[in-house]
């Protein structure tokens, strides 16, 4: 009886051996066949991701109030389609975000409104990552920075100012011509005119005797 039993505890040992080496050696060939090919598929994975941002305002010198409409361009500069998502807003508050799938080498824009609420300087922060969770991949951020007016304040223009020219002198000069008088040879115009008064008087004179005597 006890052989019987020493047997049997002898065989069931050695099955839980066996049963344990086929379990090593079925994990051992699962790790040399996958090992391996994620090796191979993270090798060949020579995809580039990268995006460019920029951004525009209008009007570019809001005032207190005005709905601002602002300009995200995204442009995919990698050598595959991925998809991305951009932050953006005021640096002193929490980005907001968008996701979108963009193909390489094209571009999208977004235009976001915002209505500025105080007067002063507010720097905006742009940032797009790559979608890869767990931890999104940071691929550029930039800053901007936009001066608003109060709603009784125009935005300052600045107007060129043109060199005074010295003053043109403009002289009109008339000039009239006198036509030259008519001179009798040996006579001048006043002495012709006194003799002629001098024969008119005699005349009258002589005539006045004659009357006279008569």
């Amino acid at each position: 009886m006890k052989g019987v039993v020493v047997f049997v505890l002898r065989s069931n040992l050695n099955a839980r051996k066996i049963s344990l080496l086929n379990r090593i050696l079925i994990y051992a060939i699962l790790i040399l066949f996958i090992l391996p090919v994620t090796a191979l598929s993270i090798v060949s994975d020579s995809n580039t991701y990268d995006a460019n941002i920029s951004v525009t305002f209008s009007p570019e010198n809001p005032r207190v109030g005005d709905q601002m409409a602002i300009n995200i361009n995204i442009k995919n500069t990698g050598t595959a389609g991925n998809n991305f998502i951009v932050g953006w807003g005021p640096q002193n508050i929490t980005e907001s975000q968008f996701s979108f799938t963009l193909a390489p080498g094209s571009t999208k824009t977004f235009t976001k409104a915002y209505i500025p609420k105080d007067a002063g300087n507010i720097s905006f922060k742009f940032s797009i990552y790559r979608d890869s969770p767990p931890n999104n991949q940071l691929l550029q951020q930039i800053t901007k920075t936009i001066t608003v007016f109060s709603s009784s304040q125009s935005p300052t223009i600045i107007t060129p100012t043109i060199s005074n020219l010295p003053p043109t002198i403009t002289q009109n000069v008339s000039m009239t011509s006198t036509p030259p008088s008519t001179v009798v040879p040996g006579t001048t115009p006043t002495q012709g005119g006194f003799e002629l008064g001098i024969a008119a008087i005699a005349i009258i004179a002589v005539l006045f005797l004659k009357r006279t005597i008569i």
